[in-house]
């Protein structure tokens, strides 16, 4: 059996760029937020996915899921393959380079982003990224 405390789960890491990472984070807010109406909600949620290989009980690629979710207007199913294309959007004011440049982000850091409608209401954006354990020496 295996398992995780807190405390383990507060050392997993993202190592990359911090600026780059929170831009990209800030991008996916904002556009939730855009989209959501005052008296709805929008949603951070972090995972973290420790995958063990289970003979040597060590650690292999671990993943940091940070998903956005709101209650908006959902995503049309014919822009959801488009919505990560440099210059597409669908706002009158818009100039379609933030989606294209969070998943720069992501790939430049070797993961990815992923969009989807949730079942009753708005989406959901997910940012996956490597994360790694710092093992920290224990205090005395």
């Amino acid at each position: 059996e295996f398992s995780v405390t807190r405390q383990e789960l507060a050392s997993y890491q993202i190592l990359g760029n911090k600026a780059a990472l929170n831009g990209a984070l800030e991008n996916l807010i904002h556009n939730a937020f855009q989209v959501t109406r005052p008296e709805r909600k929008v949603t951070l949620k972090i995972e973290i996915e420790i995958e063990i290989e289970i003979e040597s009980e060590s650690e292999s690629q671990s993943q940091c899921h940070l998903s956005i979710i709101d209650e908006g207007t959902g995503l049309q199913e014919k822009h959801l393959t488009q919505i990560f294309t440099p210059f597409f959007t669908t706002k009158t004011h818009g100039t379609g380079l933030g989606l294209a440049v969070v998943q720069s982000v992501a790939k430049s850091h070797h993961g990815h982003v992923t969009a989807q409608n949730n079942a009753h209401q708005g989406a959901t954006f997910m940012l996956s990224i490597p994360c790694q354990y710092l093992n920290h020496p224990t205090e005395k």
